[in-house]
């Protein structure tokens, strides 16, 4: 299943805890936030349980690794330490793509594990640095976890690589976009047209092309 194209871009998620008034969620003006769209260079490594022209469609997150895994120390040079987490996000049962970095085969079959706890529905990987060449073609040993494909079967969501450039481009504004209205890009812009007690997070569309004949 190829990709067509990748938009991420900002939302305000309404906090339920101070109203229940509307839970309808809000697109930020693009001229105001943040927002990238990929239509290029990306790779698909699995494309478990997604039917032909099906957008995937959930909020922005770095998954929590388990605090004794090495790993988890490991990214801290590729991973902001305010990242948005699922702790970042409304208690509210929202989908959710996962980003992370492919920096080796254990870290990354820790991530694609952790995923598997929360509501995804997709996981985008990138290789480190800020390069925008081609990626490696899927079966490539630089996307082998030498399991013998077992990892696809375990992960009921499909995965995807962007670029080291795009991927490096969404982690380090996925760290603007965790905290308070107030805290956030242009927040004090933001902070004029919402409420304050909302949540300006970022949102990703994933559409997916058709089935090859």
């Amino acid at each position: 299943m190829s990709v067509e194209s990748i938009y991420s871009y900002v939302v305000i998620l309404p906090n339920l805890e101070w109203t229940n008034l509307s839970d309808q969620v809000t697109t930020v003006p693009t001229n105001i936030s943040f927002n990238l769209l990929v239509d290029t260079n990306i790779l698909t490594l699995s494309s478990s349980t997604v039917s032909a022209s099906a957008d995937i469609r959930g909020l922005l997150y770095v998954p929590d690794l388990d605090s004794s895994d090495p790993c988890s120390k490991q990214p801290s040079p590729y991973i902001p330490k305010n990242v948005t987490r699922q702790a970042n996000l409304p208690s509210e049962d929202y989908r959710l793509i996962a980003i992370a970095p492919w920096i080796s085969v254990d870290c990354t079959l820790a991530y694609l594990a952790a995923a598997r706890q929360d509501p995804i529905r997709a996981f985008i990987f990138y290789p480190l640095g800020n390069g925008t060449g081609p990626l490696p073609p899927a079966g490539d040993q630089m996307w082998g976890l030498y399991d013998g494909g077992q990892w696809r079967s375990h992960n009921k969501y499909p995965v995807y690589a962007v670029s080291g450039q795009v991927g490096s481009t969404l982690m380090a504004h996925l760290s603007h976009y965790s905290g308070n209205m107030t805290d956030v890009e242009n927040g004090q812009y933001l902070a004029e047209m919402y409420d304050t007690r909302d949540y300006a997070r970022i949102y990703t569309d994933i559409k997916t092309g058709k089935l090859p004949l």
